[in-house]
């Protein structure tokens, strides 16, 4: 029980800390994306830039899911565009700088620098499938909750109230989250895997990947990076936040869409 209690305070901890980086961040954030909303629609090479640029930063920043939901309430705020907002979440979720602080074992590698490629990629696709079929910031996320994360004030008051704010409105979604996915991982996900092994199914399915190198097909180890973002509850818990009904459901669409494309190029090759 100790054990289980230490998990989720160092769980808590370090995502209440993401929290006050992108609190702090939000901002300076917040002007440079009101500048950024008035040079947006200026034509397609323009928007692309900032669809390339808003990737790019996704991969940059050192923050997690929870640590990123400041910074899009600010930009939402600010005016940008949903298909400029959409690519800095979308890649960062994939991978971002926070992983090589986080991870003990993290080394450069080709696996790295190929989940990299893949979190560039799906990012941008992201901006471009959104900005073709015009869709508005209000259909997919939860304005009114990210809004409320928004303080004019200026100095301390405006720092201690944006991060008052946002402890206030995040608390109980990462709390839920962060129990969620410690127990999920301690007593089910384990249990559930070895069941799956231990079926004549699981075992035919294990001998498969073994007979086609999925251990080393580049495809196959992207394929298992989405997959387990799908099973990080606790990163669900921050999605719950962020979007409506129907942005979840372009979430699960699109991921689901790259895992079936990186598992038929795993078949293939």
């Amino acid at each position: 029980m100790s054990g289980i209690i230490t998990d989720i305070s160092s769980t808590v901890l370090i995502n209440v800390l993401q929290i006050v980086a992108g609190c702090l961040l939000s901002i300076p954030a917040y002007s440079l994306a009101k500048a950024l909303s008035v040079k947006q629609q200026r034509g397609y090479i323009t928007d692309m830039f900032f669809i390339l640029a808003a990737s790019l930063l996704g991969l940059s920043l050192p923050l997690g899911t929870y640590g990123m939901i400041p910074l899009i309430a600010v930009a939402a705020a600010a005016g940008v565009r949903i298909y400029i907002i959409m690519p800095v979440l979308i890649s960062s979720i994939i991978f971002n700088m926070a992983v090589t602080f986080a991870d003990s074992t993290f080394v450069w590698n080709k696996a790295v620098l190929g989940r990299m490629s893949l979190a560039f990629a799906v990012g941008i696709l992201s901006g471009i499938i959104l900005k073709s079929i015009k869709v508005n910031e209000d259909t997919l996320l939860r304005r009114k909750d990210l809004d409320k994360l928004i303080v004019t004030s200026k100095g301390i008051s405006g720092i201690t109230g944006t991060l008052g704010a946002s402890i206030n409105i995040m608390g109980i979604y990462l709390l839920i989250g962060v129990v969620a996915a410690t127990l999920f991982q301690r007593y089910m996900f384990v249990d559930v895997l070895g069941a799956v092994y231990a079926s004549s199914a699981g075992a035919s399915f294990a001998k498969f990947l073994v007979g086609h190198n999925a251990t080393t097909n580049v495809f196959f180890g992207l394929a298992v990076v989405i997959i387990n973002i799908f099973m990080d509850l606790l990163k669900w818990s921050a999605l719950f936040l962020i979007f409506k009904i129907k942005g979840i459901a372009a979430y699960i669409i699109y991921y689901s869409a790259w895992t079936l494309m990186l598992i038929m190029l795993f078949l293939l090759v």
